[in-house]
This record gives structure tokens, sequence and C-alpha cells, in this order.
């Protein structure tokens, strides 16, 4: 449906594109013969990749892609890698077997992600490797900018947009995990980010009246930008369902004692004056609450539109993944 579809090469292609040098003559015959039968291997497995693309309605030529940046194109006419051989066969061994990619996510080995493909199936936006159901594509990216990064408290800033009368309304918030890594990988709850807030805040009565907003995430050193559009779910201690409310408590274990102590502090956004202008007596004598404050809320974010713009490749990439059932869908659109 206008979506690209790409294929991975298999192991063999990458060795017999970038195989041994072969700068020594005393072994030249060895090595021409070599070079012959690994030309030949890459040619035959780009032909077998061709064909699977075709048989599945593709009509973007089969591309290199390596597991560490599903975006990054080096075709087979490439000369050089674009880092050390060691270096690419080192990277994320958990999605080393994911060898086909479609326009919405790896599947298998190659031979079952080209039937998946002709068949309609891999629609789901998610890796399958040995029959276990891996994370959306912007998911992985994601996590990775975050590990880049890592050690950096900006990284975990986002901006939360939401709408008000009309008007738009940012802030800055936390990021404080995703909901499935908590609760057993829980598909339903799969790619679920986390923000908590106090019930008084201003941003309670803007979810009310409408629940959709916007994450802007933007990574200084990487050069990514992820934009996570989707539906926010707040729960709070009215709540009725005990799971949520165990999700709730879970990550009110998991705040710091200062940040505790903020939700004893007086309504956010009132007006001081002369008379309660007493920041010892408001901000410094509250002690934390040992059981979970009524003030405290767990927000979830839903994401049903994720947007990664790539600032650093060359050039610049921009993919846009929508949620489609109980999968993704990825589109690549013009930076």
């Amino acid at each position: 449906g206008g979506s690209c579809c790409f294929v991975y090469l298999t192991t063999t292609a990458l060795a017999a594109q970038w195989g041994a040098p072969t700068t020594t003559t005393t072994t030249t015959t060895a090595t021409t013969t070599t070079t012959a039968t690994a030309t030949a291997t890459a040619t035959t497995t780009t032909a077998t990749a061709r064909a699977s693309a075709s048989a599945a309605g593709c009509h973007h030529p089969p591309q290199l892609r390596l597991p560490f940046s599903p975006y990054s194109p080096y075709s087979l006419s490439s000369t050089s890698p674009p880092r050390s051989r060691a270096a690419l066969f080192s990277q994320r061994p958990a999605t080393r077997g994911c060898l086909a990619y479609s326009s919405t996510r790896l599947v298998g080995t190659e031979t079952a992600a080209a039937a998946a493909m002709a068949t309609g199936g891999g629609g789901t936006g998610m890796c399958s490797s040995g029959g276990q159901k891996q994370k959306p594509l912007w998911r992985e990216e994601l996590e990775r900018s975050i590990e880049k990064e890592k050690g950096k408290p900006a990284s975990r800033f986002m901006t939360l947009a939401t709408v008000k009368a009309g008007e738009p309304r940012a802030r800055t918030v936390v990021f404080r995990g995703f909901m499935d890594d908590d609760d057993g990988g829980d598909v339903k709850l799969d790619g679920v980010l986390k923000i908590i807030t106090d019930v008084r805040s201003e941003k309670m009565q803007e979810i009310k009246d409408n629940p959709k907003a916007e994450i802007m995430w933007y990574f200084l050193d990487t050069r990514e930008q992820y934009r996570i559009r989707g539906t926010l779910d707040v729960i709070t201690d009215k709540d009725s369902s005990e799971a949520r409310q165990k999700w709730r408590s879970q990550q009110w274990e998991e705040i710091s004692p200062g940040m505790k102590q903020s939700y004893e502090w007086p309504s956010p956004g009132q007006a001081r004056t002369e008379e309660n202008d007493d920041d010892k007596k408001d901000y410094l004598d509250p002690k934390p609450s040992v059981d979970v404050s009524p003030n405290f809320a767990l927000i979830m974010m839903v994401p049903e539109r994720v947007d990664v713009l790539k600032l650093r490749e060359s050039p610049q990439k921009r993919h846009v993944h929508s949620k489609n059932g109980d999968g993704w869908t990825v589109q690549r659109i013009n930076a």
C-alpha cells in the first residue's frame, strides 16, 4: 500500500560483499577464485532476494539492511563497509536472525520471510525470531537512542503537548519506562510509555477534555527526534481496577523520596500570596507519604503514530510508524 519492501540479505551475502582483503601477491590465484565464488554467491543471493521482493509486490530494489540500523541503506555495489566486519556481526545478536523486512517489519528467516510477504503475512510490524514476538521497530530504535545517551539526565526529558480549549499546552516530563517491562511483556501494553503527575495539575483537566496528545523527544548527541502521538490514559486513586492500582503502586515505589515529598506540596499552579507564602512550611517540612499519595497519578501514553527523524543520516531519514491492529506498519517519508 505504498510502503517500501526491503529484504535483509543473509550472512553469506555480507561475507561475500566484505570478505578478506586481497592485498598479498603470493595467494593471487586462490584469492581470485575465492572472490569469484563470493561474487557468484552474492549475485545468486541478490537474485533470490529480488525474486522474493517481486513476489511480494515490492517495486523497490532490495538493499542491504543491517540489524543495528534498519533505516540506513548500503547497496551491494558498495566497495567498503560502513564499519568494521567485527562490528557488523557483533551488533544486536538478538535480532541478527531477522533476515527479511517488508513494509511492516522483520520476519523469520529469508525463506519464511519471502513466503510471509508473498501471502500478506508479516504485517504486524513485529520481528519474529524463533516464534517469539519482538518489539516494534520504532521502540528498538528509541531504546538504542536512550542507551547511547545513558548517564545523561536530559536524555530522559520529553515534551508532552496537550490541548486546552483549542490551544496547545506543552511541558517537560520525565520518561519513567515502558508499561510492558513491568507487566510481563503484555502485548496490549507494548510500547506504552509511563509518565507521572500530580492530580491537581492543570494537565489533568486537559487530558480529561481531550486525551489525545503528542510527545516530542530529541536526543542531542545522536541528533534523533521522536514524535509520539497517541492517547493518554490516567490512573488515579479513584480507579477501581486492581491491576491498574498495582501499576500505580509499583511506579510510586520507584520514585525518589524527594519526588514523593513533592506530592505533599500545595496545589501546583495556584497563586502565592503574603498569607500563604511560607516556603519552609509548604515545601520543606512536609514528609513523604509512606503509602501512595492520593495526589499521585500514573499516566500511560498509548502510542498510535511515531515519527522518527534521523538528522545525522546522509541524506536525512524520516519514517512514520503507524499502529495497525496488534502490529505496526512503517513508511518512509521526505525528511
